[in-house]
């Protein structure tokens, strides 16, 4: 989210937040407050330019005039993950895909002076489109679960 399509009936589902991770390998961003600038001079591990996770992050950097550029881009954010892992560079992840490595200090999270902006997903379904009882059976799953 954001995403405007007519064609589409969305329902704001859960709000995440976007965090940007690192190997020991970058400790010298550990514990201390980072700015954008200074790390987006670093390797960037990021997803590939059509996902909508990417689409955010490229207009929040463009509206503070700072072009960015990635090392590797992925199509899962698993991948990134475990490409920080290895030092491979920062990658730009939700807090979620990252946490258990976090919470075994296999990664952490860069402190930075001008947090990216929250997001929510979405649940899209067609306009006036039939749901097949699965599908409105798994919505139903989620929103109840999470």
């Amino acid at each position: 989210m954001p995403l405007a399509d007519p064609a589409l009936a969305i329902t704001d589902f859960i709000e995440v937040k976007d965090i940007f991770v690192a190997s020991k390998k970058y400790s010298f961003l550990n514990n201390r407050m980072c700015t954008i600038e200074e790390i987006s001079k670093l390797p960037f591990l990021l997803l590939y330019k059509d996902s909508r996770t990417r689409q955010n992050l490229d207009s929040f950097f463009e509206s503070l005039g700072i072009n960015i550029s990635s090392a590797i881009e992925f199509e899962s954010m698993d991948l990134l993950v475990e490409f920080a892992r290895i030092g491979a560079g920062i990658a730009h992840v939700l807090f979620e895909s990252a946490q258990e490595y976090l919470k075994r200090s296999k990664l952490f999270q860069i402190a930075i002076k001008d947090p990216l902006p929250k997001r929510k997903l979405g649940i899209a379904v067609i306009k006036g489109g039939a749901v097949s009882a699965a599908s409105e059976r798994f919505i139903n799953v989620l929103v109840k679960n999470i």
